[in-house]
């Protein structure tokens, strides 16, 4: 049975990919080490990294209870990070609405991105496809794009 953080509803220690998603830990030791957090920081083999799991246990997270409650929020959220240097320097950021948030959608290149980086597993139909998706609510047919899901593979 993985350990589960009860406070914060979080995997510590992750045993496959979807824990991994939900363990702040291991996300947080992924973006220091490899400067993003991607979907291939999710593959099986990534889990098991030696360096993630050094850094893991000296991550932490704790909820504010200023927060919003309620999902989706109708007001303004955020995050902070400290970081606390081995000679206990310490550094806060704090970032309101993050990129990718309602109040802050991604920039066509920043979806282009992630696009990119969930299909880079995939023909190139699949990846050359976000066109098609960014004009489907003005697509004649829907027939291309129904093509285009029959060539997305298992990843």
């Amino acid at each position: 049975m993985p350990e589960i953080d009860t406070r914060n509803l979080m995997y510590v220690v992750p045993e496959n990919p979807m824990q991994a998603r939900f363990s702040m830990g291991f996300c947080l030791a992924s973006a220091v080490l490899d400067g993003d957090v991607t979907v291939g920081s999710f593959a099986r083999h990534a889990i098991g990294r030696s360096d993630v799991a050094a850094l893991m246990p000296r991550m932490t997270m704790t909820s504010d209870p200023a927060q919003p409650a309620d999902m989706p929020s109708t007001r303004r959220r955020w995050a902070s990070v400290s970081v606390t240097t081995v000679d206990g320097r310490s550094f806060t950021a704090q970032v309101t609405d993050p990129e990718g948030y309602p109040r802050n959608p991604l920039g066509e290149s920043g979806l282009a991105a992630k696009f990119r980086d969930c299909t880079k597993s995939q023909p190139e139909s699949v990846q050359s496809s976000l066109p098609g998706w960014r004009s489907i609510a003005s697509a004649p047919t829907l027939r291309p794009l129904g093509t285009v899901l029959r060539a997305v593979t298992a990843a």
